[in-house]
This record gives C-alpha cells, structure tokens and sequence, in this order.
C-alpha cells in the first residue's frame, strides 16, 4: 500500500496531571488495546479523533479539538473535564509515510481529589497507570512501555516540573508550537527531524550539520534526543536532558 497519500485527520488529546499523595505530579498513560491497527500496545494520552459533532458545523478548530478531548477523555478513561481548564500547548502531525496522520492538537489540564477516578473503557484502552515523567521516561522499554515519539518528548519536557505551577511556567517559556516532523531510517534506526534539522529541509537524514531529532527502536525504547547548532529553535522537548 502507499501511504504517501494518506489524508490528515484531525485529532485531539489531553495530558491529565494530578499530584498523588507525596505530592508528585503524576501524568495519565493509558494502553491501547494490542489488537488496533494504529499504535497497537502502546502508552497514550486520552484522546482520539475530533468528529464533526464535536464543532460547530463540523468547523475544526480549538473549540471542536477541546470538545474531542473532553469526549475522549470521558469514552477512554472516565473522566469529566471542563473545556475552561484545558489548556492548548501544541499541535503534532504525524510525518509520512504512516498508515494514519494526524493533526494533533495537544492540551493539558489539572485534576483534583475526585475527579482522578479512572475507569477505562476495556476495548479501545485496556490498562492505565498514573506516573511522575521521570518514572515513565525511565519505565519506557524495560516494563513493557512502548511511547510514541510525541509522548515521549512531551514527558521529557515535563519531567522536571513538580506541580502544575512548575508546568505552566514551562508553557510560558513558548506558548505555542506547531510540530512537523520528517522521518527516516538511518543505520537500520527509526529518525525524526524537527526545525533547525540540518536536514529538515531537504528531508534528507544523512545531511551534516545542525541536529534537532531523535533516533532510535521504538519497540525496544531505545530513542535518543539530539539537539546542537540550532539555539534559535524551541526543542520539542523543552531542552531537557536525562
């Protein structure tokens, strides 16, 4: 099949925070059912399709990606957000070739006492795990925790942050950033290329120079996050390292 055409859906998802009772924030992974077609086992944000009941007149923008995440998030684990707390911090395209892409838009949000109870929907999701982002980053590979790449760098950017006033100070250092990778295979590895990529422009992965991309097995969780000569670009994953 040729994917080279796939059409972009769009698509919304929600990073839901608490913070447990040794007051670390935790984040909300759940796992997709091994069965699907896209992204089979692996560990997501609640999330999913924006419909066209979701906007008015099936108009998409981010009052109808709020109105997909809160439906998800509801469907998938249970949960009743409030569209007035969600907080828009990012856009992701799946790159091609992919047998799905996406244009994802990203939000985040703070649960209290009581509105955390998770209950999944065992279809779709089949298991859900609350974890500090150090405890996911440093859990990915070795307890079964396959991340896709947005997932991954998301985590990464947060991992530092101790509560949700940590979290939004990190949002304001940018306050949007709309993600478009180029992807390839180097020395049998899975590559994705962000802006400021030597060879993002040319989508060419062997090109010498500035590198802003990851590389990596994402089976085995084994992906690295490169990022020199390219200072005027925002990292997509906030510039941290582990």
């Amino acid at each position: 099949m040729d994917y080279s055409e796939v059409p972009i859906q769009p698509a919304a998802t929600v990073v839901c925070t608490r913070q447990n009772e040794m007051n670390q924030l935790e984040i909300l992974l759940l796992r997709r059912n091994k069965n699907l077609k896209f992204a089979s086992g692996f560990w997501v944000f609640p999330g999913g399709k924006i419909e066209p009941e979701d906007g008015d007149e099936g108009v998409i923008n981010t009052i109808s990606a709020k109105a997909a995440a809160i439906r998800e998030a509801e469907e998938e684990a249970n949960l009743n957000l409030r569209d007035s707390e969600l907080i828009h911090f990012m856009n992701w395209t799946t790159p091609s070739p992919s047998v799905k892409r996406f244009n994802t838009w990203f939000f985040i949000i703070e649960l209290f006492g009581g509105c955390d109870e998770v209950i999944i929907d065992n279809s779709e999701i089949k298991e859900y795990i609350w974890l500090t982002p150090k405890e996911a980053i440093f859990s990915f590979g070795k307890k079964n925790i396959k991340l896709l790449p947005p997932t991954f760098l998301t985590l990464v950017r947060f991992m530092h942050c101790q509560n949700f006033s940590d979290i939004k100070n990190e949002l304001n250092r940018i306050l949007h950033i709309d993600i478009q990778p180029k992807t390839g295979i180097q020395d049998g590895l899975f590559l994705s290329m962000y802006p400021g990529d030597a060879g993002y422009e040319a989508h060419d992965v062997n090109i010498q120079g500035a590198r802003h991309r990851i590389s990596g097995d994402m089976a085995k969780g084994t992906y690295r996050f490169e990022y020199h000569g390219c200072d005027h670009i925002f990292p997509v994953n906030g510039g941290y390292k582990w």
